[in-house]
């Protein structure tokens, strides 16, 4: 698989497992693709249009489950599970990698509303998004 994909693979699987925890309202769920195609109406909210066009939506499905129980090893220990943050946190950590032209880095602090533990503090990068 394409690097480009792999990554698109990857960060897609992260929103689908944040959007489905949201959904749960914080529960642990076992998160389907096919659950999440009927729930959220498709993947196309997920992934790129490049990546539906060119592969066989079966194929598509079993990549993304498979990367999704790959995440369920992010997870804080002793959780099955990550929570929303942490899906959201691993997402911002694949996306700085990603290389980008005429962003701008900003500093972002990330707090957890539901607990009082401590904030996290990230460099975010906004970028444009050109589609041709």
């Amino acid at each position: 698989m394409d690097l480009k994909y792999d990554l698109a693979i990857k960060l897609a699987a992260l929103q689908i497992q944040q959007k489905a925890m949201e959904a749960a309202a914080g529960r642990p769920v076992k998160i389907s693709v096919r659950q999440v195609e009927k729930e959220f109406g498709g993947l196309s909210k997920f992934v790129t249009s490049d990546l539906l066009h060119n592969m066989r939506e079966k194929e598509l499905r079993k990549i993304l489950d498979q990367q999704i129980k790959q995440n369920e090893s992010l997870a804080s220990p002793g959780e099955k599970y990550m929570s929303t943050l942490q899906c959201k946190l691993h997402y911002l950590n694949l996306s700085a990698e990603m290389f980008s032209y005429g962003g701008s880095y900003f500093d972002a602090e990330l707090v957890d509303n539901d607990t009082e533990g401590p904030s996290l503090k990230k460099v975010c990068l906004v970028s444009f998004s050109y589609t041709g």
